[in-house]
């Protein structure tokens, strides 16, 4: 189905302006800026898809303004009718044998379906755009493997995050190989006798002191008697006292000394060398236990990642399944970013879909192609701008396409040279 014929009234700068296409051949709108080719573009699209149209398209000075669009094919044909008033918008739909359709705008929309009104809607979105639009229009629902594939992506990566942490501890353990057949040693024996020895030996040294401190009296002593034998008169008293205490001091250094030689001075050096030797034989015995302990939770999150990449593997083949069930053309990819490994988007013969990897004649064919997709059976128009910049080569190429896929096409061509808008059938 195709249209016909096109006629407006008091529609934006035109007064009355008819198209005719009664075979639904190709219209050209060719001219320069402000000429009427959107206007013209604005009203078919406005009432084939039932776009709200402002009132300020009502031709200034009139109260009303109407697109009257012929559309059919060889078995049907329909009259559509769009009134605009400063209260609103009415939309007639008429058979060919005049009846009238009491929901237009249902029928009108069974009758055309899903068209594109730019060539460039779908290559001018943004990646994410081009993803809600492609998954809408090809009923492609696959939101909850999106939210499932997150989830799991998110736990792998706070796995390996993990394991990474306890790689990097493992490896700045510093442990050797021969540490690691050591054992605990226990040092409590030892602690013990290290303790007996050190009490023994502060006893020793405390009478060590004892034996000096009477040496020193008894020097002092000595130098008292050497004073006082200058006055043996006076001092024969304090002589005899003085000699019978050094006796006494002479018998307690006796006992001391025996005391020293029955009990030698323990050699502790021994003791501390062993138990400084046990402390660090034990350190390297914990590094171990410890590093033993990180390479086995290590290895728990190693098995953990693989079966998180294992899982992510599977919704991504559910995912590739219900993208390659809808009817998305052939060298359309959906590419929905679930990681960092590539960015989303709709995918054009392995790019992405936009005018920075496909020319623009690539572009418009494509776009022909996802309508023809999304609506088998509607109106098989394609209104396609910007046809200015596309080479007579590549023109000839998209006249055909269009040719061989029976669609009517609407270009719209810039050329400043026009002064006036050239309606035609060809360029």
């Amino acid at each position: 189905m195709k249209i016909h014929s096109i006629q407006l009234k008091n529609f934006k700068q035109f007064s009355e302006l008819s198209i005719e296409r009664d075979s639904g051949g190709d219209i050209y709108l060719i001219g320069d800026n402000d000429k009427g080719k959107t206007t013209i573009i604005q009203a078919i699209f406005g009432c084939l898809k039932q776009i709200s149209l402002p009132t300020s398209v009502i031709k200034n000075g009139e109260k009303e303004g109407e697109v009257h669009l012929k559309i059919g094919d060889n078995a049907q044909e329909y009259h559509v009718k769009l009134r605009m008033t400063e209260k609103g918008e009415t939309l007639t739909l008429t058979s060919k044998d005049g009846a009238k359709y009491s929901k237009p705008i249902t029928k009108l929309q069974e009758i055309v379906g899903d068209i594109i009104y730019n060539v460039f809607e779908l290559s001018d979105m943004k990646p994410q755009e081009q993803i809600v639009w492609v998954q809408e229009k090809f009923k492609i629902d696959i939101n909850d493997i999106k939210v499932a594939y997150k989830k799991v992506y998110d736990e792998r990566r706070d796995l390996n995050r993990d394991a990474k942490k306890l790689e990097t501890e493992i490896a700045s353990a510093n442990i050797k190989q021969e540490d690691l057949d050591l054992e605990l040693v226990d040092v409590s024996e030892l602690t013990q006798e290290l303790k007996t020895a050190n009490e023994h030996n502060q006893k020793l040294a405390l009478k060590q002191k004892d034996f000096e401190n009477l040496s020193r009296k008894i020097e002092t002593n000595d130098e008292a008697i050497e004073n006082c034998e200058n006055e043996i008169e006076r001092a024969k008293k304090k002589i005899a006292e003085l000699k019978k205490d050094s006796e006494n001091i002479d018998s307690e250094k006796s006992k001391i000394t025996i005391f020293l030689q029955k009990n030698p001075v323990i050699d502790t050096s021994f003791i501390e060398e062993q138990i400084e030797q046990a402390g660090n034989q034990n350190m390297v015995v914990q590094r171990v236990g410890a590093v033993k302990s990180k390479k086995e939770e290590l290895e728990k999150i190693k098995k953990l990642v693989t079966k998180k990449s294992t899982e992510l593997d599977e919704i991504k083949i559910e995912e590739c399944k219900r993208i390659a069930s809808s009817n998305l053309p052939e060298g359309f990819e959906l590419q929905i970013a679930t990681d960092d490994s590539h960015e989303e988007g709709l995918y054009y013969k392995g790019l992405p879909f936009s005018e920075l990897n496909q020319s623009t004649s690539e572009i418009m064919k494509a776009t022909i192609l996802i309508q023809q997709a999304i609506n088998p059976n509607g109106l098989k128009i394609a209104c396609i701008q910007r046809y200015e910049s596309v080479g007579s080569a590549k023109r000839k190429e998209i006249e055909k396409f269009m040719k061989e896929n029976d669609l009517q096409a609407i270009f719209e061509v810039m050329d400043t040279s026009k002064h006036e808008l050239v309606i035609s059938e060809k360029i």
